[in-house]
């Protein structure tokens, strides 16, 4: 008599009729190998890789040891050529689409939201929220200018969103980090009034002048024409992008928040050398109703 043999049959049963009725079932993940993983059910059943999940599994070895829902696909209790197949894709899909309509049924402007760094762009970062992906865009990344989203934010990170919007016709969902810092320009006017002197770092640079960032958020602009009481005729002569320079406030757009400054009005103004002027030549005498004399008769006597 065999144990083992006749508990496996009891499996068996109980596999069939669970394979039969499509109910979920159970299993612990004991092994990776070419192409899958192989689970105990009272019996070994296997699961294609591709059938792990319904995203791309990078390492099916993260699976093994851990317990999972599965469906079986595929039954064939014969001992000559038993073969027992499992999906887990099937549920994962299946709860996707209830958490799916579960924060359309939710979700709304205005709301803060936590959600997990699934990919990320040149142009942003896409974050689930729960069986939907959002968009954080770079722009949205911060108040100050982000290079790369890879200095913000990292794949698998958790973090908190500000939803902008959210369209389920179109199934978009834009999000936003900015939105729950504070926003530095709230302050721009007290701290940066006209004519207060402050120190940046040069930004950017552009062929009409330079962008200054005085602090996270805040950058300012000094034209061209403020570089220097010299004429500029290219930026990049005078300035390079990590210049620690002082600058002027010289107004200050609180609306569209934008900050002229200006380096030239820290400088002390050139001073202008004097050009003396020739003395004229008198050529009174050389009217035109004298004519009883030659030129070389008044020249004649002078010293030249």
């Amino acid at each position: 008599l065999s144990k083992k043999r006749a508990d496996q049959e009891k499996a068996m049963e109980v596999l069939k009729e669970k394979y039969e009725k499509g109910e979920f079932i159970e299993a612990k993940v004991i092994g990776a190998v070419k192409g899958g993983v192989i689970v105990d059910i009272g019996a070994r059943g296997f699961v294609p890789a591709s059938h792990l999940d319904n995203k791309y599994v990078d390492d099916i070895n993260a699976f093994v040891g851990n317990t999972y829902k599965f469906q079986l696909i595929e039954f064939d209790p014969n001992p000559e050529q038993r073969k027992i197949i499992l999906s887990r894709r099937a549920i994962t899909e299946a709860e996707e689409r209830e958490a799916r309509e579960a924060l359309w049924s939710e979700i709304e402007e205005g709301q803060t939201r936590r959600g997990k760094v699934q990919r990320i762009a040149t142009f942003g970062a896409f974050i689930d929220l729960g069986g939907v992906d959002g968009l954080l865009h770079i722009s949205e990344m911060g108040w100050n200018r982000v290079k790369q989203p890879t200095d913000v934010v990292k794949v698998g990170d958790e973090i908190e969103v500000y939803v902008l919007s959210a369209d389920k016709d179109k199934n978009k969902i834009s999000l936003s980090l900015k939105q729950l810092l504070t926003n530095p320009w709230d302050e721009v006017a007290e701290r940066y009034a006209q004519g207060s002197v402050h120190t940046g770092k040069v930004a950017r640079l552009a062929p009409f002048g330079a962008f200054i960032n005085l602090e996270e958020g805040v950058d300012g602009l000094v034209h061209i024409s403020q570089i220097s009481h010299d004429r500029v005729n290219n930026v990049t002569d005078v300035l390079n992008i990590g210049d620690k320079v002082s600058v002027k406030v010289l107004d200050v757009d609180f609306e569209n928040e934008r900050l002229s400054l200006s380096i030239k009005e820290l400088q002390e103004k050139p001073v202008k050398e004097e050009v003396k002027e020739e003395p004229e030549f008198d050529t009174s005498f050389l009217k035109e109703e004298d004519t009883s004399f030659s030129v070389g008769d008044k020249f004649k006597d002078l010293e030249l």
